[in-house]
């Protein structure tokens, strides 16, 4: 597994984030289908959709709504993690696995700091071990066990 740069977000990319993520915020507080295990997680998954939008050249989804249908960009959800040190890509085992392809970033929001840490097909979420962090069982792959997300972009684009 490579060992990626980390990128320090820049104070525009930060100011443009943390606004839409207090509008998503606002609207996740009222809806009833939404379940929040980090208070920050509207900004921590757009810090993670940024990163990858930067990797592959796609451009974000910026509108605050809060649901999005399971997919960040055509077949891919992104996916970001506080846990800097030992990210893991986590899916609940009762959602369902809509996407091909699940994108991890790992985000330090203190030091406005992002790194990619790799992702996993469809197959790979529906076979990790289910782990129990106290809101039901939860799929579970660890850093090593990603792919890289160099191997990544040749899957989503040809050369030219």
């Amino acid at each position: 597994m490579p060992d990626y740069p980390c990128y320090s977000i820049t104070p525009e990319t930060w100011d443009r984030l943390r606004a839409i993520a207090s509008k998503r915020d606002e609207k996740s507080a009222v809806a009833s289908n939404t379940r929040v295990w980090n208070p920050q997680h509207n900004l921590l998954g757009l810090i993670g959709e940024a990163v990858f939008s930067v990797l592959c050249g796609m451009p974000m989804n910026e509108s605050d709504e809060i649901s999005d249908g399971g997919f960040d960009f055509p077949g891919i959800d992104c996916k970001a993690t506080p846990h800097w040190s030992s990210p893991r890509l986590l899916r609940h085992a009762d959602d369902p696995l809509k996407a091909s392809v699940y994108f991890l970033a790992a985000v330090n929001l203190a030091d406005r700091r992002v790194r990619p840490v790799g992702y996993a097909t469809r197959a790979m979420i529906a076979e990790a071990p289910h782990v129990e962090y106290g809101h039901g069982p939860t799929r579970t792959l660890l850093e090593g066990s990603l792919l890289s997300a160099d191997e990544l972009i040749p899957r989503l684009f040809h050369p030219c």
